[in-house]
């Protein structure tokens, strides 16, 4: 790990991007506008997989600099002049920067996100906390490494007190461990994790196993949330200070609804909390409790969608969740409160581009300052600064992807479509302006539950879409965000259901004019793997191909491998959404039916995955083989559960769109 102040292409990069340009009027506020002209032109694949050139911008306290924050460094910029002040770079094996916060104007901290340990395709907090003064000194690891042998998440940066953090930590286990209670810790911002008395112990451990602690606003510890192994619902225990006892409000708060019950935030004054439930109905919903613990008051809860966290508006103290955009087919925003100065600067943010989502990043302390992420279907997105002393807007000259121009990429539409049974189901396709009709490639999302596709700029569908092809990503029965009977409908139909509702879709697609209905085919990773080999096996004359990466394709299999049978609430999740019946999980998986399988196969996987390890790969070519199926096969060394190289990246996709082209071309 090294840890530096040595940013010449970040560095470069924010200097070549100062902002420039005409102005307009737009919603109140005067907005800069950069204008940007490229010709229409094959985009390399590497400019749609390479590592983002910034994923955030976050603004200091003072409102004054801004961290512009990429895979393996960050560059502090004075927001004046856009020019570097500071900064580092952190190079490490398979890890990356994550989560990062001010702690003061002049010291920041990050927790490092690793893709590969734990075998998923999403980055996971590794617990390594690290800290450094913007210019660079006094750098090192805070929490994490030897002699550590807790694993941190952090509770606040606590604000009102410069000097230190409140974490949790509990002793890190592959088995999940034995009804675990994390401990909280208050840890010294200017200490070494190794220095002696750097970490103190705050309250006892928690009441209950498994889950978070969390603080109000001055750091006492309130509220704890967890559940056992084999419970499906969620305990919560309150108490009104520090030296009370706890109290069970599980019941109060929809515990026995809801296995998934987040605490939002306390109130400014610390009287009430703000939480996520499914309390008294279907989809999640925020509420607010005081501390009374009588008749919990619904804020806002949709009949169609869950309330989730990344959707909130927050006020500047981040204590008051004033509004949403809420993932419906389009976005769609809803107000809490509507005389609230930061619904106001929400709802105006919004309207000032039309079209798009709008992000806030990071608020300067007084509320007065913040950036934004402005993104799209067609956009990765660019950043931008609102002042409101000023009333003013105005870009940052920093985009997300600099090789993707978004008036090349294609519109991202919703479509909605019912399944067999009459089971609605809805979802996203992009298809390229053409005076022909296209192949089609439809990619069913991994997971497969609690995963929900929205609608925002999406990687593989630009790609798939600047090569020519229609593409359909869509939300079966066990996606989330559709509230839970929509998410349990899944359950154990991996293999069933599931993949009827995938077909319905690929079905409706077929109807339309710009889709050649004979050049379909199907693509996915880890669940959507299993998905892809399924719904060829099942329809063998809808599809000309399917590709599989990272797959799981033997049901039992999952019984004996891969690191979810390890841990404890790993078994538990598998009873509950695979089932036990040994001929049922045969009967829908893919590896018993390559003989049904009439179209040419593609196989990708990496040598060191926990997730669906190489065995379900294995078999699943050796069930091909017997079958003499066409298949190509393609294994990598040293990935793990989704590939973390760009290089190998690029080298995947570009074969995904050779042995697509190839299948089609095929006459079978």
């Amino acid at each position: 790990m090294v840890i530096g102040i040595n940013w010449n292409d970040t560095d470069q990069y924010l200097r070549s991007r100062r902002k420039s340009g005409c102005q307009r009027i737009c919603g109140g506020f005067v907005l800069s506008v950069c204008c940007l002209f490229v010709s229409a032109q094959s985009i390399e694949t590497n400019n749609f997989f390479k590592r983002p050139e910034v994923k955030s911008l976050k603004i200091s306290p003072d409102g004054k600099l801004a961290m512009a924050i990429n895979p393996h460094g960050v560059a502090i910029v004075r927001l004046r002049d856009m020019k570097r002040v500071g900064g580092f770079n952190y190079k490490q094996a398979q890890a990356e920067v994550g989560m990062i916060h001010w702690l003061t104007d002049k010291r920041i901290m990050f927790e490092s996100v690793t893709y590969i340990d734990g075998g998923d395709q999403r980055p996971f907090l590794t617990g390594n906390f690290f800290a450094l003064n913007i210019n660079g000194r006094k750098a090192f690891r805070i929490l994490g490494g030897e002699p550590d042998r807790l694993y941190h998440s952090l509770i606040s940066t606590l604000p009102k007190d410069p000097e230190n953090i409140l974490v949790q930590g509990v002793v890190p286990s592959m088995t999940g461990g034995i009804n675990q209670r994390p401990t909280a810790y208050f840890k010294n911002i200017h200490r070494k994790s190794s220095a002696r008395g750097s970490r103190k112990v705050h309250g006892g451990p928690s009441p209950l196993p498994n889950g978070r602690l969390f603080a109000d606003n001055d750091g006492q510890i309130r509220i704890a949330v967890g559940n056992e192994y084999d419970s499906y619902s969620s305990r919560i225990m309150y108490r009104p200070d520090m030296k009370s006892e706890w109290i069970d409000i599980s019941a109060r708060l929809g515990g026995d609804q809801d296995d998934n019950i987040t605490v939002v935030s306390a109130s400014q004054n610390n009287q009430s909390f703000y939480f996520l439930s499914r309390l008294g109905g279907d989809t999640r919903a925020l509420w607010r409790i005081d501390e009374s613990l009588e008749n919990p008051e619904l804020i806002h809860r949709d009949p169609e969608v869950d309330v989730q966290m990344e959707d909130l508006w927050w006020d500047a103290s981040y204590t008051k969740p004033v509004g949403a955009v809420l993932e419906k087919a389009l976005p769609t925003p809803v107000i809490f409160d509507a005389r609230h100065s930061a619904t106001r600067l929400h709802v105006m943010l919004h309207r000032s581009f039309p079209g798009s989502r709008v992000d806030v990043t990071s608020q300067s302390l007084d509320g007065n300052r913040g950036i934004f992420r402005v993104y799209s279907d067609r956009d990765p997105g660019e950043f931008y600064v609102y002042d409101l002393a000023k009333s003013t807007v105005d870009p940052l000259g920093v985009k997300v992807r600099e090789g993707i121009a978004p008036e090349q990429m294609t519109t991202v539409r919703p479509f909605s479509t019912t399944s067999f049974d009459e089971f609605r189901i809805d979802g996203y396709i992009a298809i390229p302006e053409t005076t022909s009709a296209l192949p089609l490639i439809v990619i069913p999302h991994g997971g497969p539950f609690g995963i929900r596709e929205v609608w925002e700029y999406d990687t593989e569908m630009q790609f798939f879409a600047n090569r020519g092809f229609a593409v359909l990503k869509l939300n079966f029965r066990g996606s989330g965000g559709r509230g839970k009977l929509f998410e349990e409908a899944g359950y154990q139909e991996w293999g069933g259901h599931m993949i009827e509702d995938i077909t319905a879709a690929a079905k409706w697609a077929a109807t339309l004019e710009e889709i050649d209905e004979s050049s379909i085919c199907i693509y996915g990773s880890s669940y959507g793997a299993f998905a892809a080999l399924a719904s060829v096996a099942k329809e063998p004359d809808l599809y000309r191909c399917a590709i599989g990466q990272v797959g799981v394709y033997d049901l039992e299999l999952m019984y004996d491998k891969g690191d979810i049978v390890q841990r404890r609430a790993g078994r538990s999740f598998l009873t509950r959404t695979l089932g036990t019946d040994s001929a049922r999980l045969r009967e829908q998986s893919p590896v018993h039916h390559a003989d049904k399988i009439k179209v040419p196969v593609f196989l990708a996987h990496g040598t060191e995955d926990m997730r669906a390890p190489i065995q379900h790969a294995y078999r699943m070519r050796d069930a091909l083989e017997a079958a003499d199926v066409e298949y190509e096969w393609y294994l990598e060394r040293g990935e793990g559960h989704g590939f973390y190289s760009v290089e190998n990246q690029v080298q995947l996709y570009d074969k995904i769109v050779s042995f697509v082209r190839r299948s089609i071309e095929k006459d079978l």
